[in-house]
């Protein structure tokens, strides 16, 4: 995951289909902090999935025609997701447009960010631990392997549990 209301454009190829994450937006009280990522190993490159090149590639053309349209009134600060401007979002404007998504829907609340945490227990999934821990920006793989493997025995241990559950009401029912 990216925070994706501090991406700059000039930290993005999109011929390579990568994304570099090289710096870090977010609000100190009412302070906004532009700065380096926390460690190096924040400092990664990861790859653009098709969806989201598909949402990159039309927030790249809607900024080129508000740029034509407004002309020396477009405030060009090199950010990816911007206002018609080209003001920068706040840093917790996604998280906000979130929560409100997610009660438009009747969505249980969580914080924007816990969709790191879903993204690295479902990559765990299918990818290497050498891969989520270097996709989240782990500087140990110890670490990721301590939350997300953690989870993924839980999660193994539940569906044994539930298919154990169903054989027995099977074998009840069959029994009678």
């Amino acid at each position: 995951m990216m925070s994706s209301t501090g991406r700059q454009w000039q930290n993005v190829d999109l011929d390579r289909r990568a994304v570099n994450i090289v710096d870090s937006r977010t609000m100190a009280g009412a302070v906004i902090v532009d700065g380096p990522v926390k460690t190096d190993s924040s400092e990664r490159r990861l790859k653009i999935p098709d969806g989201l090149m598909a949402v990159l590639l039309a927030a790249q053309a809607q900024q080129e025609k508000n740029k034509r349209a407004l002309k020396k009134r477009y405030n060009n600060q090199g950010y990816v997701f911007c206002y018609q401007n080209g003001r920068p979002y706040r840093p917790n404007y996604l998280s906000t447009l979130f929560s409100q998504m997610l009660e438009k829907n009747n969505l249980p609340h969580i914080r924007f960010h816990d969709l790191r945490h879903t993204h690295g227990s479902i990559a765990i999934l299918g990818a290497s631990l050498y891969d989520v821990s270097k996709s989240l920006g782990h500087s140990r793989q110890e670490l990721t392997q301590r939350v997300y493997l953690k989870e993924l025995t839980d999660i193994r241990s539940a569906a044994v549990d539930s298919v154990d559950g169903a054989l027995k009401m099977a074998i009840a029912t069959h029994s009678r």
